[in-house]
């Protein structure tokens, strides 16, 4: 059993995100490999020996089995087949406090966990282990809690109690005195209360709330100080005197299989008159937000009941769903049900219904207090028979659909004839749905198809017919499962399908038109300044659509149709759905970075959408009527440097971007070494040119030092950089390759920050007519292209500091 996940390593200003994987099943040992390096951690999960596992009871944590577990909660988790007692499977030297349970996780049936008070103890174990646990003799504040309001947690988890909680003080256990002090503030900040208590020998439990005539509300962090630095930061959601009211204690799904029983819940806040709040949970609906108000504060929650659910786990893994899930056919064998019911019910059995007949009944496997296991492997061999079936639990007069079963492939193909779709070799499932793409218009969303309970054909909407040619994807329909759908086709499952039943019909006078036919290989690639937005978009998306032997030539012809309009691309960018990195390359390919200044006008959304962009189109402004504002934008998008260049003609983070000593050390190292280095970093990027911004930038750069693409960009990039420095400085002047030099450095890899601001200088310069820079150019804009669509983010900051400059040369020869 292993996954593979991705994790990015993080470079300064990027936020560290702790990927979390799910142990899915009781195992001996995790080992967690690093590739490509060679770096492998084991990490003990499961002693065969002595199979109790301890959570820290504050941070969730595992506790390692040689460590001691701290004096107060922890959660525990140990085999329980029987349902036994904790306090038989458990023993300790005082008797055990069980605080809650909880259910198994989907994966670990057969198996109890629950939250245990050790500050009595000095030492756990299993009833039958050779080997126990000992509690570290260190006391910490502590919160003595009371009775939880039902039903309601705070939006992280936390439960809510409805009456303040003690603060359990540790005492000297001995002779003297402890002095502490325990202090006690909302979440915003606003301190509510504050005292101090002296310990003696013994703990002593007090009160530190403050005596308000009114009940408690809010979510409190408690602050406990003390000697030697002993201390805690505690956090209690309280809402004093609430209540709840529920119309029913168990939420079982619906026999129809929509859902979840309807159900309604009834909050009041502690004061008296509070008339309370009435939520309803409809069929899909586990969990409602409610807002507790009264004089005293507020407090965000979510109430949840206790509900009928059922998962998956093993060869198919599912989620726990309130609804009916879908399970592959293909890999029943090696899978697991699990269905949630409440504690105390009596036998269960799961019947396989195929074509409205029954064919074949199990009984769980498992039976650990809610939860109900069946092994699906037991039916396997009966549903290949039937192909499609739904698996239904019987419990009492109950007949409840938890699943239906089905083959990974749907259908064997799709066709149109005469405006009708029909799916072949397909099921009459229900749910059965298809996604269409058109095949010649990729900019569209796709259009969804139902199919009629018990039918494999449906009518195509017009507007599919239109386009003469869809990608058909087929799904069955889970109302209980999120469908995010896809911009464009997935061409990883197997049930996607290709249907052409005519000529794409173009819209006339539309932005659109001729797109259609030239993806078809029918006509020309539209070159209009009306028809701009639609090309820039469809530039990003060829790379996702497109055979990989057509991509280059694709974007090719669409840059050539853009690089006859390219003045009114500010116009067409702010149209566009494409975000402004995936459109560098574009701007390269297409010219558009060599259009002069005056050529373009700009607006403060032209800023936020690319600040690069604003600075090229507004640069000409800096000694017209609107210097003010340029200089406005430029302190909000571009940051302060981009003034002190201007006005100095300094840039304090020149050699931000280069690639030196430093990022040669960290290409030698070893993966692991590389995250450890980079999570210490702290960096806030904001305006375009901050240093925060251009270290994250020449991270993006360094990323893709090893891409394919780029073997051929470092193979030339020594040449190309001589070209660019005498280019500059035949139609500039030898001043204009200072902040080139700044990035000097090594040759392959080394010199790719180099190369971008030098692509930069040549762009801008040639902008304003410089013969050779032009000339030039045309010689590096493969190589440019390559880097805009690798590392755009340096790429864009370049292209603002070759303006910058250029903008100040150009003002100090008027002036002299």
């Amino acid at each position: 059993m292993g996954e593979r996940v991705e994790s990015p390593a993080p470079w300064p200003g990027d936020l560290v995100t702790a990927k979390f994987v799910s142990v899915r099943a009781p195992v001996k040992r995790a080992v967690v490999q690093v590739s490509p390096s060679d770096q492998t951690w084991d990490l003990d999960v499961v002693d065969v020996d002595d199979p109790l596992i301890v959570f820290d009871g504050d941070s969730r944590q595992l506790i390692p089995a040689r460590n001691t577990l701290p004096r107060g909660r922890v959660w525990v988790a140990f085999p329980n087949e029987s349902d036994g007692a904790i306090a038989d499977r458990l023993t300790s030297d005082s008797p055990l406090v069980v605080v809650e349970e909880a259910p198994a996780p989907n994966g670990w049936h057969g198996w109890t966990f629950a939250a245990l008070d050790l500050s009595a103890a000095s030492r756990l174990s299993l009833a039958d282990a050779t080997r126990a646990r000992y509690v570290s003799t260190i006391r910490r504040p502590r919160l003595i809690e009371g009775a939880r309001v039902p039903h309601l947690e705070t939006r992280d988890g936390r439960p809510v109690l409805d009456a303040p909680p003690l603060v359990e003080l540790p005492g000297t256990g001995e002779q003297g005195t402890l002095d502490w002090r325990v202090s006690i503030a909302f979440l915003a900040g606003d301190v509510v209360a504050a005292q101090e208590f002296t310990v003696a020998g013994e703990s002593r439990t007090v009160d530190p709330w403050p005596k308000e005539a009114a009940p408690l509300l809010g979510d409190y962090i408690i602050t406990v100080r003390g000697p030697w630095g002993r201390g805690a930061v505690l956090s209690a959601a309280v809402a004093q005197g609430a209540s709840t009211e529920t119309s029913t204690t168990f939420r079982w799904m619906r026999s129809d299989g929509q859902g979840l029983e309807d159900a309604e819940l009834l909050v009041r806040a502690g004061e008296t008159d509070d008339p309370g709040t009435r939520l309803t949970f409809e069929p899909r609906r586990w969990r409602r937000n409610v807002r507790l108000r009264s004089s005293m504060g507020e407090l965000e929650l979510t109430a949840r009941l206790p509900s009928m659910a059922v998962s998956a786990v093993g060869g198919v893994s599912r989620g726990k769903s309130g609804g009916p899930i879908p399970l592959d056919l293909e890999l029943l064998r090696d899978t697991t049900l699990r269905v949630d019911v409440p504690r105390g019910t009596r036998q269960t059995q799961l019947a396989a219904v195929a074509a409205e007949r029954l064919v074949q009944a199990v009984d769980s496997s498992q039976q650990t207090g809610e939860s109900r296991v069946f092994s699906l492997g037991k039916l396997s061999d009966t549903l290949q028979a039937h192909r499609f079936a739904q698996l239904r639990l019987v419990v009492d007069d109950r007949s409840i659909p938890v699943a239906y079963v089905r083959p990974q492939l749907l259908a064997s193909g799709a066709t149109v004839t005469d405006g009708v779709l029909s799916l072949e070799e397909a099921q009459p499932v229900e749910g059965l749905m298809v996604l269409a793409y058109p095949r010649y218009a990729p900019w569209q969303k796709p259009t969804r198809i139902d199919f009629a309970a018990g039918a494999t054909s449906a009518a195509v909407p017009e507007e599919v017919l239109r386009e003469g040619a869809a990608t058909f994807v087929v799904y069955v329909a889970n109302p209980w499962v999120p469908f995010d759908v896809p911009n464009l086709p997935n061409w990883s499952t197997r049930n996607a399908f290709i249907a052409e039943w005519g000529d794409a019909v173009e819209p006339i006078d539309e932005p659109e038109s001729g797109f259609r036919s030239w993806l078809a290989g029918h006509g020309p690639c539209p070159a209009s300044d009306t028809s701009l937005h639609i090309a820039l978009n469809i530039y990003t998306l060829v790379p996702k659509f497109a055979l990989r032997r057509d991509v280059d030539r694709l974007r090719s012809e669409l840059a050539e149709s853009v690089r006859l309009s390219r003045v009114h691309v500010v116009d067409a960018v702010l149209r566009s759905r494409a975000d402004a990195h995936d459109l560098y390359r574009l701007l390269v390919e297409a010219d558009v970075v060599t259009v002069p200044r005056e050529d373009w006008e700009s607006s403060d959304l032209l800023w936020s959408f690319s600040p690069a962009l604003g600075i090229v189109a507004d640069s000409d402004e800096h000694v017209g009527e609107g210097r003010e504002q340029f200089r406005a934008n430029l302190t909000t998008y571009a940051g302060d440097p981009a003034l002190s260049i201007l006005d100095d003609g300094v840039d304090s983070f020149a050699a931000v971007g280069r690639f030196g000593s430093n990022e040669r050390a960290l290409d030698r190292m070893p993966q692991d070494r590389i995250d450890a280095i980079m999570a210490v970093a702290n960096l806030l990027p904001q305006g375009l040119l901050d240093r925060d911004s251009r270290a994250q930038a020449s991270k993006q750069l360094f990323d893709a030092r090893r891409d394919r693409g780029m073997e051929a960009v470092i193979a030339v990039s020594r040449g190309l950089i001589a070209e660019a420095r005498a280019a500059v400085t035949s139609d500039i002047g030898d001043h204009a390759t200072a902040p080139i030099d700044v990035r000097a450095s090594e040759e392959g890899w080394m010199s790719l920050p180099v190369l971008s601001l030098a692509c930069a200088f040549v762009a801008r310069s040639a902008a304003r007519g410089g013969p050779a820079s032009g000339r030039t150019f045309i010689k590096l804009r493969k190589a440019y292209m390559r880097l805009a669509e690798a590392a755009p983010g340096i790429v864009q900051q370049d292209l603002g500091l070759a303006e910058l400059w250029i903008t100040r040369w150009n003002e100090n020869d008027r002036s002299n």
